[in-house]
Formats: structure tokens, sequence, C-alpha cells
């Protein structure tokens, strides 16, 4: 639980604990476990997530500083959707020229 849910808990802990009338109790109660049950991504899928997103980055830099240090080298550069198209195209290029 984070900052304003676990406080949010807590009060409702607080005033769980002092009720008198059954059904009030009984609504706190459901409330409690409402925030309790709410499912949180625990704190390692985050940082998981975190680095993906940092390693998709670096991934697209190095791949555009790549791609221009090819083309000062007169390479010529190919992208292509998928896996499959890629091979097709690398199949042409192997094929000798008519």
């Amino acid at each position: 639980m984070r900052g304003e849910k676990l406080e949010q808990c807590r009060q409702l802990c607080e005033l769980a604990a002092i009720e008198q009338d059954p059904e009030k109790l009984l609504a706190l109660v459901k409330e409690i476990n409402r925030l309790l049950d709410e499912k949180e991504p625990p704190e390692r899928e985050i940082r998981g997530i975190q680095a993906i997103r940092q390693l998709a980055f670096l991934t697209r830099s190095f791949l555009a500083s790549l791609g221009l240090i090819l083309e000062r080298k007169r390479y010529a550069l190919l992208t292509c959707s998928d896996t499959f198209a890629g091979l097709r195209l690398l199949s042409c290029l192997q094929q000798p020229l008519q």
C-alpha cells in the first residue's frame, strides 16, 4: 500500500475499532477489505517496467546512431517489418544480379 491509501486504511481501522453500530462497523470493514483487495503492482514490477522503458529508449538511440554511422560509411540501410520480411530481403540480396 502506498501513501494516501495506507493512511485511508489506517483511519478506517481506527474508526472500526471504536464503532458501536454493527451496520456501520460492517460498512467500515467492507471498505477496509476493498482497499486491501485492490491490486497494486509490486515495487520490483514497477522497477522492471521502468528498466524496460529505459532499455527501449537506449536501443532506439543506439540504432539511430548506428544508422548515421553506417550511412556516413556509405552502407545502405534497409528496414523490415518482421523477421520473415527480413529473411526474404536477405535472400533477394544474396542472389546474383542479372
